[in-house]
């Protein structure tokens, strides 16, 4: 979301942006080196000496940049970025921006729960402004004591001239995977694996549905959900899944691989709070199943189906209807899917929301 951002507000002239990684450039290194962005990459560790040489060298960096506003991605960075700016010049705007929306969750480590009472303790004095991506996630936010005033809801937004459907990349994308049979029912997951994505109610899922519903195919990505994860591929022999699964590992070509699906599913247990994949997979015209998890609900309204966290068999129900579907209720299920986030969640109109509240902070320098 933060490329799509910038990749909008560098077509603006007089907006120019840098970005400062608290660890390495990561995944998305080579598409901001693409569009202009100089990545200042700061090698954070965990450690005290680590932190600290990071922040002075990202002081360092904001004095010498001079930028007219800090805008800052995850709690890592609203932290250590608006603290190191403040450091570099108290009167700097700065900007947070958060997006999940378990702020007070008990399943964090130590450290992830030291840094949620940091966070919490500066929400009210360190930043201008605070993002939020969800309407979950905000009113999640303000119960444990967020400064309601200084919280704006903006949704993500896609990239509908990116992700469109195309049924050339999904046939293409299909033929690439040797284990899946020509005329199945296609189902997908794109989530990294981590708990908080919760791959064992999904595969739980699928054991219920093969058993009256042998045609269905699952096609899951993401980091940690390849064949070389024993918890997985063990957890899908026991349930004889070895024919209706394959494990994919990262894909880059998400538009092909949403592309290649009947429908997308999202199985998250908790933790959510705008899900990208579930506008990607519809903007593509693909329904999606999904959890009640952020607002996912409220992204798929209409158009797909929305079961409980954890519920198996509610996740299985939902897929069997989904595939005794008519066709044509399929197909207008589809064109409903893409108008929804054309209508509402064009990269355009957030970007320019972004904006409107930047300039508010810093006017007449962002138009």
């Amino acid at each position: 979301m933060l490329v799509k951002i910038l990749k909008e507000v560098g077509s603006v002239p007089g907006c120019t942006s840098v970005v400062a990684s608290l660890t390495d450039s990561g995944v998305h290194g080579g598409e901001l080196d693409d569009l202009g962005v100089n990545v200042f990459c700061l090698n954070m560790r965990k450690s005290i000496v680590s932190i600290g040489t990071a922040m002075i060298r990202l002081r360092r960096m904001i004095l010498t940049e001079k930028p007219d506003i800090v805008q800052t991605w995850l709690d890592h960075a609203d932290v250590f970025g608006g603290l190191a700016a403040k450091w570099g010049n108290p009167s700097l705007p700065v900007c947070w921006n958060i997006r999940h929306s378990n702020p007070s969750a008990t399943h964090r480590n130590l450290s992830r729960r030291l840094l949620g009472v940091c966070h919490r303790a500066l929400s009210k004095r360190l930043p201008n402004i605070i993002f939020v991506n969800s309407r979950r996630g905000l009113a999640a936010h303000m119960i444990v004591g967020y400064s309601e005033s200084r919280m704006y809801y903006i949704p993500n937004a896609f990239d509908v001239g990116e992700f469109f459907p195309d049924a050339n990349k999904g046939d293409l994308f299909r033929r690439s995977i040797d284990s899946l049979p020509t005329h199945a029912m296609v189902f997908g997951m794109a989530a990294r694996y981590d708990p908080m994505k919760d791959h064992g109610t999904l595969l739980k899922a699928i054991r219920i549905l093969i058993q009256t519903q042998r045609n269905a195919f699952f096609l899951l990505c993401g980091t940690g959900v390849s064949p070389d994860n024993e918890a997985l591929s063990n957890c899908i022999t026991e349930y004889g899944l070895q024919h209706h699964v394959a494990l994919l590992g990262p894909v880059t070509t998400m538009a092909s691989f949403m592309n290649a699906l009947d429908c997308h599913i999202l199985s998250s247990a908790y933790g959510e709070g705008f899900p990208n994949v579930i506008g990607e997979a519809m903007a593509c015209g693909k329904p999606c199943i999904s959890t009640d998890v952020g607002d996912a609900a409220e992204i798929v309204g209409q158009t797909g189906w929305i079961v409980p966290p954890g519920d198996p068999e509610a996740m299985a129900a939902a897929m069997g209807e989904a595939m005794r579907e008519d066709a044509r209720s399929r197909m207008t299920r589809q064109e409903n899917c893409r108008q929804r986030i054309v209508g509402q969640y064009g990269l355009s109109d957030i970007a320019s929301q972004y904006r409107k509240l930047w300039a508010q902070l810093i006017s007449p320098v962002i138009p």
